[in-house]
């Protein structure tokens, strides 16, 4: 947003001469100082910007002017209403006056038209008058938007508007201003519109205040004052400006009245297909300044923005009728006029050019005698001519033939209606054309003449100014710059090659961002005109030698400008000049110099010089680069923020970036290291990220991510989150899952709902459901799935955070979430495992607390549900009871899904009428069956609820005396819990590597399980070093028996590997009792007793290595 506090204080002081020379208050009228005014509003419009165009400035003249009319209609409709009111009756005035229905919704439309201008909305005062509109109006030339006005307002209310302004200009001498209000009256017609519309390519409905039949009564009062001043007309410019526009508002009705013949559509897409004639500032629409929008809304205010001069119109429900229905508008606007208007109006015309042509101007398609021997002259002696032949009497003739032919086509129409309602305006046009014919007769020969002495100078003057300006430019003399430029700008010189051989001399001159953008334009003209291959690739050349010189942003700006014009991306790879490959290699090798901090922007300068000519092969080998070399993945990313247009490229007709495509199948193409995926998701992350501006890291702002979350997750993740086999180039299921996790845990992504999980989630979480219940066994017999246990990590991390994100929008109003809720629900339940489902109700229970959760039936037997939300889901064979094994399997399945799940369990498990020993041994079968499928989170659920068992005396563990000498001399039921748990993993570990399992019991399954083994016996010993209890001697006696089972784990494990991670556990309690004998002395006895036994079980247990370790740090122990 620009902000200009200077133009707006000069404005408003422009308006405000707060005193006279007695310092007495001055009325309104006395203070306001129209030149000064004039003068402020043209500061504002150059002092926002001094590089905006004429285009943007005639936008803002364009708002400045609709700021004016706001003031006065409401002015005008202030003091109508105060003349009503003083009319009334005193019982009239007491009843209550209902208030305009429209005329918030006027406002709401104001306060967003003038959005960023209300400072000089407040600078310009409300109490502006038709003297003061019309004179600023007439001294900023704003006749044009003035007419505008009058024909989008409503008909009562621009007629009214209309005599105002005649009758002011008409007494204060401005005939020229109103001859323009009037010319730009007639030319802005169109009724197939319904009003001059700007058309934008938004799809707002049009709203105006101005019907058909209002604009044709303005159109016909139009004709009746130009009658009026048609002797005060003298010019023949201003006679020739008249008459084009009767001939172009005559044509426009035609083709309404006689819809046959009415021209296509023009693709509103393409302003430049508009006739700027007809309407001046479509040609804001091509600037590229975001202009449309601002135009549409600020036309609402110039028709229908003062509701209160609308709102009592009969028009009023015709603009309802408008905005409810897009589609039948233009049959609306057909029918809106009828035909009768429309042929009273086009005799009007008719009969106001025959008045003017054959009483009035009746030598004005007639050749003055100068130009005659003006003609002559140029034949009888070309070379002596110092300049170019007048236009004035070809532009005349041009009209006059424009004007026979719309008056011939009307003729042609006539003859199809009744001669009845006809007559007078076919005499008219009769007469008319009889005149205008015979003046043309005279042109044949003149014109004849004009052309062959015009060709004859124009290619003598071609010649000789083609040498002079490549001398001048050549010899950088006066003024080259400028000779340059038209060089450029001359179309029938781009094949010369004099021509072409000056550019390629002159790059240096050309390394100009003005000049760089005009080869653009002329080589995408070239190729549109199909020049031929060698000029084309010859001025594709000299603009890589002048593009790579320039400023790094400039060179932005022009890539920017070069692709977006049609075909224009393309341009390089039709006409190759250089070889793009090897050129990319040689850039990115010196990138690896950029990444280690040498700021070298001469590398991106040319980076930029071949992503001109092929953002794809750029693209697609920076993504190769980036993934295969951490150094240069950081400088990669560096390059698509300093090249933004580059990051979002697409291909033609592609919904998505190209860079995500290239993402995905890097993403596929991974090698085995995790170094590749480390710097794909790296790369992923940096892009999705806010990041300071290129060549400003001081700057305070940051720039929004080059790509989006949404695109990401639509190309690389979302097509992956699926169970079947790969196909080839697809991203691994753990990259695209860990890609998903980044995605929602970007910093900047204020709403990861809508960025990255779409219009719902649901879909999402259903694949990650159908993820979830893939991993139910993560070890499938001999067949192993060794990533099973990190896609079931990462799936569990993801579905939890959707879960609090839903969650948060529920909280936030968002009542659609239970809807999804219950489809997901009912969907995992029908389809997969119970498992499933029951991680997916602890996850939502809150957003759907009805909802009946799913257990195996068998689990009724053992335990009390008193809430009604348990729902048995029942057993394949119901014909026999289960053996308590598989119970307590379901059982430990259920546990592993939350600590909440577990506390619910044990406080229902009714096992009393079992025997300790049987349920002791059913359940240690039941946890190896278990426990080799559950991820290290699950693992802590299950040991949670054996504690919770073991604590309650549930489950009874009984110590082995195989690692006791003698009987402990200290209190360990403080740790009995603790103990019997490590007993119980111990038989657990015995029996997984039995040969009763080995047959399923893998290497990969072994490690996994040895790996969360590890890791909760040194929670075990975290909570005892840990603990309240102040008894050394009953931790070390405890510690003491954790070593000797461990040392048991390492005898029974396969591989050296397996005991080698189960080692270092050995070594971490022998530090744990070094450090409890240094820390305390009334361990001494008690270590006495133990370290025979360390002593004997390392001896027996371990071997070679192993053991020398053990047996040395045993000894040094004192």
């Amino acid at each position: 947003m620009m902000y200009f506090e200077a133009e707006i204080a000069l404005l408003q002081s422009s308006f405000y001469c707060f005193t006279d020379c007695t310092n007495e208050a001055l009325p309104l009228e006395q203070r306001v100082n129209v030149n000064a005014v004039c003068h402020a509003i043209k500061e504002v419009v150059r002092g926002l910007d001094r590089d905006r165009s004429d285009g943007e400035k005639l936008h803002w003249h364009f708002k400045l002017h609709a700021i004016l009319l706001c003031k006065l209609l409401k002015k005008r409709k202030n003091q109508k209403c105060r003349k009503n009111r003083m009319a009334e009756t005193e019982e009239e005035r007491r009843k209550p006056h209902p208030r305009p229905s429209m005329k918030s919704d006027s406002h709401n439309v104001v306060d967003c038209a003038m959005k960023g201008f209300d400072g000089v909305m407040r600078a310009i005062p409300d109490c502006v008058d038709l003297d003061l509109y019309l004179a600023v109006a007439k001294n900023l030339e704003w006749g044009y938007l003035c007419s505008q006005v009058l024909l989008s307002l409503h008909s009562e209310v621009a007629k009214d508007l209309l005599q105002d302004i005649l009758s002011t200009c008409i007494s204060e001498g401005h005939q020229e201003f109103l001859m323009s209000i009037l010319i730009s009256v007639l030319k802005q017609v169109h009724l197939d519109t319904k009003k001059p519309e700007i058309r934008t390519t938004t799809n707002k409905p049009s709203c105006t205040a101005a019907d058909g039949t209002g604009a044709l009564q303005l159109v016909m009062s139009t004709c009746q004052q130009i009658l009026t001043m048609k002797s005060e007309i003298t010019k023949k410019t201003k006679r020739s400006e008249v008459i084009e526009a009767l001939k172009e508002c005559l044509t426009n009705l035609v083709h309404e009245l006689f819809p046959t013949e009415r021209h296509p559509e023009v693709n509103v897409t393409d302003p430049t297909k508009h006739s700027t004639k007809a309407h001046p500032l479509l040609s804001l629409l091509s600037t590229g300044s975001n202009c449309p929008s601002e135009v549409y809304s600020l036309h609402q205010i110039c028709s229908t923005n003062l509701a209160d001069h609308l709102c009592s119109s009969p028009y009023k429900e015709e603009v309802k009728t408008a905005s409810l229905a897009d589609g039948s508008k233009e049959e609306d606007s057909t029918k809106s006029v009828n035909s009768n208007s429309l042929l009273v109006a086009v005799s009007t015309l008719v009969s106001t050019l025959r008045d003017i042509l054959l009483e009035d101007w009746t030598d004005f398609f007639m050749i003055p005698s100068s130009d005659v021997l003006l003609c002559e002259e140029m034949a009888s002696s070309v070379s002596n001519i110092p300049h170019s032949p007048l236009d004035a009497p070809n532009e005349i003739a041009r009209l006059g033939r424009s004007t026979l032919q719309s008056l011939q086509r009307l003729g042609h129409h006539l003859d199809q209606l009744s001669p009845e309602t006809t007559h007078s305006i076919q005499k008219h046009c009769n007469d008319l054309i009889g005149c205008i014919s015979g003046q043309l007769d005279q042109w044949g020969d003149v014109e004849d003449e004009m052309t062959s002495a015009g060709s004859a100078t124009d290619t003598y003057s071609r010649n000789t100014w083609l040498e002079e300006a490549i001398g001048k430019v050549d010899g950088r003399l006066n003024e080259y710059e400028d000779y340059l430029g038209q060089l450029l700008s001359s179309h029938d010189l781009w094949e010369e090659e004099s021509w072409i051989e000056c550019l390629e001399r002159n790059t240096a001159i050309l390394a100009n961002p003005r000049f760089v953008k005009q080869l653009i334009d002329i080589v995408m003209v070239m190729d549109q005109q199909y020049f031929s291959e060698g000029i084309i690739q010859r001025v594709l050349k000299v603009f890589l030698a002048s593009y790579a010189p320039l400023p790094f942003l400039l060179q932005n700006t022009l890539r920017d400008h070069l692709w977006t014009q049609s075909a224009g991306v393309t341009i390089f790879t039709r006409h190759p000049v250089q070889n793009v490959d090897h050129e990319l290699t040689s850039i990115f090798n010196r990138l690896v110099a950029l990444a280690q901090g040498l700021e070298n922007t001469e590398v991106f300068r040319a980076l930029s010089c071949v992503a001109i000519q092929s953002p794809t092969k750029t693209l697609h080998q920076a993504v190769q680069r980036a993934v295969s070399n951490a150094s240069v993945c950081q400088a990669v990313c560096q390059v698509l923020q300093a090249m933004p247009s580059l990051a979002t490229f697409k291909l033609h007709g592609d919904q998505w970036p190209l860079l995500c495509h290239l993402i995905l199948e890097a993403g596929g193409n991974l090698s085995t290291s995790t170094n590749e995926e480390a710097n794909l998701l790296q790369l992923v992350t940096t892009i999705l990220q806010p990041y300071r501006p290129f060549l400003d890291p001081l700057c305070p702002f940051w720039m929004p991510p080059v790509l989006s979350t949404q695109a990401v997750c639509q190309v690389c993740v979302l097509p992956n989150l699926e169970t079947s086999p790969q196909n080839g180039g697809r991203m691994d299921i753990m990259t695209a899952l860990k890609l998903l996790k980044e995605l929602l845990n970007i910093r900047n992504n204020s709403d990861p709902m809508i960025n990255v999980l779409g219009s719902s989630p649901f879909p999402i979480m259903l694949c990650l459901c159908d993820l979830l219940d893939g991993c139910h066994l993560l070890w499938d017999g001999v067949v192993t799935a060794a990533q099973s246990t990190d896609v079931k990590e990462v799936v569990l991390c993801l579905l939890g955070w959707i879960a609090r994100i839903i969650k948060e929008k529920h909280n936030q109003g968002n009542n659609c979430a239970e809807h999804g809720v219950a489809w997901l629900l009912n969907r995992v339940s029908v389809t997969l495992h119970w498992t499933t489902s029951l991680y997916l109700n602890e996850l939502l229970s809150e957003l759907l607390p009805q909802q009946k959760k799913t257990i195996p039936e068998c689990l009724f037997d053992i335990c009390n549900f008193p809430d009604p939300a348990w729902y048995p889901v029942a057993s394949d064979d119901t014909s026999r009871a289960l053996p308590l094994v598989e119970t307590l399997t379901d059982l430990l399945q259920c546990s592993r899904v939350s600590d909440k799940m577990v506390d619910i369990l044990v406080q229902g498990l009714q096992v009393k009428e079992i025997p300790h020993q049987s349920f002791q041994e059913a359940l240690t079968l039941a946890l190896v069956q278990v426990l080799p499928h559950c991820i290290m989170g699950e693992w802590q659920c299950i040991m949670g609820m054996l504690k919770q068992l073991l604590a309650n005396e549930v489950l009874c563990v009984p110590c082995s005396t195989q690692f006791l000498t003698e009987l402990p001399m200290v209190n360990i039921s403080g740790f009995k819990v603790h103990l019997s748990l490590s007993q119980l993993l111990l038989s657990v570990m015995q029996l997984l590597t039995s040969p009763c399992c080995q047959d399923w019991a893998t290497p990969q399954l072994l490690h996994h399980v040895t790996r969360c083994h590890v890791n909760t016996m040194q929670n075990l010993t975290s909570e005892i070093l840990t603990s309240d209890l102040h008894n050394e001697s009953a931790r070390l006696f405890v510690i003491g028996q954790f070593f000797c089972h461990t040392c048991e784990v390492i005898s029974v494990l396969p591989t050296h590997e397996l005991k080698e991670q189960v080692f270092v556990l050995t070594l971490q309690f022998m530090s744990h009792l070094e450090e409890m004998m240094n820390h305390s002395k009334d361990v001494n006895q008690e270590w006495t007793n133990q370290k025979a036994l360390l002593e004997l079980i390392a001896n027996q247990k371990l071997a070679g290595e192993q053991k020398r370790t053990l047996l040395q740090k045993i000894i040094n122990i004192s």
